[in-house]
C-alpha cells in the first residue's frame, strides 16, 4: 500500500504523506487496545476475537475499491506523461518489464542496510505493543483490562511521531528521509534506556509510577514510530532513486521488490522476537527486556549508516547538477 501512497505525491511530499498516512496502524493499535480492553471486561476474551475478525473484514471491499482505482489513475497519468513527452520529441524511457531477482535487489547499494535496521525496528515496536499489556498487569498491578488501555499510549506517541517525522523530513530535512530515521532511532534507544533504569528502580521507589512509565511510553513510541513507518515505507522507493533503479528510469519492478523483500524479512523477524520475549523477560527481567530494546535500536541506527551514507552522496550529486 505505502507504494501506492508514495506514487499520489511528489519526493518532496512523499514523506510527509506516507507519514501521515502510516499512522493509521498506530491509531489502529489505539482503537483495538480499548476496544479489546472494554470487550474483555464486558463480554469475556472469546468476542474479542469475533468482534477484530468482523472489523477486518469490513475493509476487504473499500480497500479493493480505492486500490483500483489509484491504479487506474496512476495508468492514465503515465499514458498522459508519455503522450505529452512524444509531443515534445523528448525522450521516454521505458520500463525494461524485468522483474529483478532477490539478490539482485538485494545486491543494492544500502539495501540490506535499510533491512536489517527495519527488522531492528520493527521487531522493537512490535515488542512492545503486545507485551506492554502484560508488563503494566504484571510490574504496575493494573487489572488487565486497565493495562490494555494505559498501552495504548504507546501507539498515541507514534501517532505524532509518524507525523513529526514526515514533516521534518519534508520540511526540514529536505527530503533526507534516512537521515531522520537513523536521528530517531538513536533518540528511541537512549529513551529506552531510561525507561530500563525506571523499571530498574522499583514501582515502590517511583512517587508516581503510572505517569512516570506513561510518559516514557509515550516518549519511546514517538521516536520508535518515526524511523518504523520510514524504513518500511517510502525508504525502499528513495533507495531506488538513490541507485537510479526507478520507475522513473525504467526499472519500476525494483521499488515494489525491495518494498516486499524489506517488510516481509521484517515480518518474520517480528515472529521470531515473539517466540523469544517470555524467555528474556524470565532470564533478565522487564529491565534487562528494555536494555536489549535500546541496544537493537542504537544497533539499527549503526547499520543504517551505508544507506545514509548513499543518501547523502545522492543529495551532493543533485546538488552539483543544479549547480
Amino acid at each position: 500500500l505505502v507504494l501506492f501512497i508514495g506514487d499520489l505525491f511528489p519526493p518532496s511530499m512523499r514523506a510527509s504523506a506516507v507519514g501521515l498516512w502510516q499512522t493509521s496502524s498506530q491509531f489502529g493499535g489505539i482503537v483495538a487496545n480499548n476496544l479489546a480492553s472494554v470487550t474483555l471486561a464486558l463480554y469475556g476474551w472469546r468476542p474479542v476475537f469475533y468482534v477484530g475478525g468482523l472489523l477486518m473484514a469490513a475493509f476487504i471491499l473499500p480497500i479493493n475499491l480505492a486500490l483500483q482505482t489509484t491504479t487506474t489513475n496512476a495508468k492514465d497519468n503515465k499514458q498522459q506523461d508519455t503522450t505529452e513527452a512524444s509531443q515534445d520529441m523528448k525522450p521516454v524511457v521505458i520500463d525494461s518489464g524485468i522483474a529483478p531477482g532477490t539478490m539482485e535487489v538485494l545486491s543494492l547499494p544500502g539495501a540490506l542496510s535499510i533491512s536489517s535496521a527495519y527488522s531492528l525496528i520493527k521487531m522493537v515496536r512490535y515488542c512492545l505493543m503486545l507485551w506492554l499489556p502484560t508488563f503494566f498487569s504484571s510490574q504496575i498491578g493494573m487489572e488487565p483490562s486497565q493495562a490494555g488501555i494505559m498501552s495504548s499510549l504507546f501507539d498515541a506517541g507514534g501517532v505524532a511521531g509518524g507525523v513529526a517525522a514526515g514533516f521534518i523530513t519534508d520540511k526540514i530535512a529536505s527530503g533526507r528521509l534516512i537521515q531522520v530515521a537513523a536521528s530517531m532511532l538513536l533518540g528511541a534507544s537512549i529513551s529506552l534506556a531510561l525507561w530500563a533504569g525506571l523499571v530498574m528502580k522499583g514501582v515502590e521507589n517511583l512517587s508516581n509510577p503510572v505517569q512516570m512509565h506513561g510518559a516514557a511510553m509515550l516518549l519511546a513510541g514517538f521516536l520508535i514510530a518515526g524511523p518504523d513507518g520510514i524504513l518500511g515505507g517510502a525508504s525502499s522507493k528513495n533507495l531506488c532513486d538513490y541507485n537510479y533503479k526507478s520507475a522513473s528510469d525504467g526499472f519500476a519492478k525494483y521499488p515494489p521488490a525491495l518494498s516486499g523483500i524489506v517488510n516481509g524479512v521484517a515480518s518474520l523477524s517480528v515472529i521470531l522476537m515473539s517466540a523469544q520475549t517470555s524467555n528474556i523477560v524470565n532470564k533478565l527481567g522487564w529491565n534487562g527486556l528494555f536494555i536489549l530494546l535500546s541496544s537493537m535500536s542504537c544497533l539499527a541506527a549503526t547499520i543504517s549508516i551505508p544507506a545514509l551514507l548513499l543518501e547523502s552522496k545522492y543529495f551532493k550529486q543533485k546538488a552539483n547538477e543544479a549547480n
